[in-house]
């Protein structure tokens, strides 16, 4: 799942946040920002490098304004596969979803504060046990249906029903009750909460809304292709894996308060097409076939001697990983987990994957998470980048190369006798996931371990991973506050989310601990108890956090202002005049 939420925040800040906001709120609770898996996006990031465009100077009375001679079409590129795009039961909340589905609220552009979209108001109680959401007057779903507290309940009631057991809803199901939302007047309803929720407006910020009657009346599939919410863009037109187009909503004049325009869009219509391959997309940005695209680390040079392309770039929220099936023997065993960890090299990785362009990683949290802590990487390079002390520990365990072909053999008293230590690496279809899982072999390789590269489309590769039938894989989270961790490791997670099939009744402790802290200091200090136990215990190995790349046009659109994660509010994208 490399790209599963970056790609996403170069054009939409992506949603799940904080206990704070533009209405009172909880006096313990100061505004931090954070963001998805899947879920997002979403942090304390440098600016974007590309300044924002200044405001511009009206038309002389004398000259009709200029029309504008860039597209009225607005093209993308959109990474890895296409899915569904219900917002129950996708589990990878990008791009297309976003263009389409309003949420209740967004972030600032600086991911500080929020500010409403379909919501005017919220405040919290003074226990922080309940919150009370006022939704904007007279707006409407483009089927003409209310947008009302019956229908945002209605999708509340989807996200925590547990046997539709939507990804979407997994942390909401921990914090809120089943019959937690209350209908208080038509744009009135009470949510009520289990125990204080630190990240309640980061969660709820990226949860999509659907119009009840459209999703009733079309059923899921029919539902999947029409998409009927209150978002910036209407769907047009869906060819999987090819492309997606929408139409201008009209109606939409009600975007983030944050952004420069409030709506509607300022294109006619946008196009994402569905692109994995670096080369192809790089010369459609050169040659005017897309106006955006995440660039890779390769032709950023060559991108900045072209006139017509302009260059921001922000640190990532991302955490690489090499990942490990838990529950299957021998990753199981923590010993062999903590011998794959001293045998990888991230430095070498991280030149082979962003040329050097990327932060090395010796922590669960990516460098752009409010989380990260310069310690925990110290603490994490303690355990890491010793091939000789990994095939001293695999030696110990009993894993031994009896045969001298390079290749190791599990304990002959293991639950599979004398297999040889050969296993499936699995990763999305992506370039530069290639060159990392190849990169990865390599290393695996020296201390007598057999990996062989499974390729594969990222829905197949999030079903195997839910199902536990994958071994090791090499893929990536993202989100801006450390509640990820939360996402990625909790047992309840197992089927979904919890991709290394972790299963740790004391790990689940210390993440109700963080997620349930409400004192900034005091969470962080148990962020950083999360921190060193997934180091100790190494579920998993983290490899490295990117840089964030965005190539545009600017020949032919430009943005209004830029988030500090280098995004672009949908309302903001323009052509160029």
């Amino acid at each position: 799942m490399k790209k599963s939420l970056h790609f996403l925040i170069g054009v939409l800040v992506i949603a799940t946040m904080l206990i704070a906001a533009c209405t009172p709120a909880a006096p313990e609770a100061p505004a931090e920002p954070a963001a998805t898996e899947a879920p997002a996006a979403a942090t304390e990031a440098p600016a974007a490098t590309e300044a924002p465009a200044a405001t511009e100077a009206p038309a002389a009375t004398e000259a009709p304004a200029a029309e504008p001679t860039g597209p009225k079409r607005l093209v993308l590129v959109e990474s890895g596969n296409y899915t569904s795009l219900d917002p129950f039961s996708n589990a990878w909340h990008a791009n297309p979803s976003y263009a389409v589905f309003a949420t209740l609220w967004d972030y600032s552009l600086d991911l500080k504060d929020f500010g409403g979209i379909l919501a005017e108001s919220w405040e919290f109680a003074e226990d922080n046990l309940g919150v009370t959401i006022k939704l904007k007057p007279g707006l409407t779903f483009t089927d003409g249906t209310p947008v009302n507290a019956e229908a945002i309940k209605w999708n509340f009631d989807k996200y925590l029903d547990p046997e539709l057991a939507s990804p979407g809803g997994g942390t909401m199901r921990d914090f809120i009750p089943q019959d937690g939302v209350e209908i208080v007047d038509d744009l009135t309803l009470k949510v009520t909460l289990i125990t204080p929720w630190a990240m309640f407006m980061d969660e709820i910020a990226g949860k999509e809304i659907a119009s009840p009657t459209a999703y009733e009346s079309l059923g899921v599939q029919e539902y999947a292709n029409a998409l009927t919410s209150a978002g910036p863009y209407k769907v047009k037109e869906i060819v999987p894996d090819v492309n997606i187009v929408y139409a201008k909503n009209e109606a939409y004049t009600y975007g983030n308060p944050f952004a420069v325009n409030q709506g509607p869009v300022q294109f006619d219509e946008l196009e994402l097409k569905y692109i994995n391959d670096d080369a192809v997309i790089y010369a459609a940005l050169e040659t005017g076939e897309i106006q955006w695209a995440s660039l890779p680390a390769q032709y950023l040079e060559q991108a900045r001697s072209n006139p017509d392309l302009k260059i921001v770039e922000a640190e990532g929220t991302d955490t690489q990983y090499l990942g490990m099936n838990n529950q299957y023997y021998p990753f199981s065993v923590e010993g062999v987990r903590q011998a794959i960890a001293y045998a990888v090299n991230r430095e070498e990785i991280n030149l082979i994957a962003n040329e050097g362009a990327g932060i090395p990683l010796y922590q669960p949290l990516g460098k752009g998470n409010i989380g990260w802590n310069p310690e925990m990487d110290e603490y994490g390079k303690l355990t890491s980048d010793d091939p000789e002390k990994a095939m001293a520990m695999l030696e110990e365990l009993g894993f031994v190369d009896s045969n001298g072909d390079g290749i190791r053999e599990e304990p002959a008293d293991g639950p599979n006798g004398s297999k040889m230590m050969r296993y499936e690496l699995m990763t999305p279809v992506d370039p530069t996931n290639q060159r990392v899982a190849e990169t990865l072999k390599s290393q695996l390789a020296s201390i007598g371990i057999d990996a062989l590269i499974m390729t594969v489309d990222s829905t197949l590769m999030r079903q195997k991973t839910a199902e536990g039938s994958h071994q090791i894989i090499y893929w990536g989270y993202a989100m801006t506050t450390p509640d990820i961790t939360t996402y990625i490791f909790r047992s309840s997670r197992i089927g979904a989310s919890n991709r290394n099939h972790v299963n740790d009744p004391y790990l689940d402790s210390l993440l109700d601990a963080q997620d349930q802290q409400l004192d900034p200091v005091l969470r962080q200090q148990a962020t950083d108890e999360i921190s060193k136990y997934l180091i100790d215990h190494r579920f998993h190995v983290p490899l490295f956090s990117p840089m964030y790349y965005y190539a545009y046009r600017a020949n032919e659109v430009e943005c209004s202002a830029w988030t500090i994660q280098g995004g672009c509010n949908w309302t903001d994208w323009k052509p160029v005049q």
